[in-house]
């Protein structure tokens, strides 16, 4: 990711937290590092880790974190929500 990084200017990194479908956790705090010393903020979609795995979002330096309800939180569908 450091090399992507340093081949091109972008304004946000965007990534998935857990994904449901294959069980497939990222290592956010690492890769929230990476962006931090590329000078990027970053954004992570957390909708079924939410409440299932932790979230640091200031000691992970994350930007922005989303989330639903009907994953993670197992409750009914339509509630959205955004941290910054």
């Amino acid at each position: 990711m450091r090399a992507a990084l340093s081949q091109q200017k972008y304004d946000l990194l965007c990534f998935t937290h857990f994904e449901t479908s294959t069980g497939l956790q990222q290592p956010v705090d690492a890769l929230a590092k990476v962006a931090s010393e590329a000078g990027i903020p970053i954004m992570v979609d957390s909708v079924s880790a939410l409440c299932t795995y932790p979230a640091h979002l200031d000691g992970w330096g994350v930007s922005v974190m989303t989330a639903a309800s009907q994953k993670g939180l197992g409750s009914v569908p339509g509630v959205g929500m955004i941290a910054v």
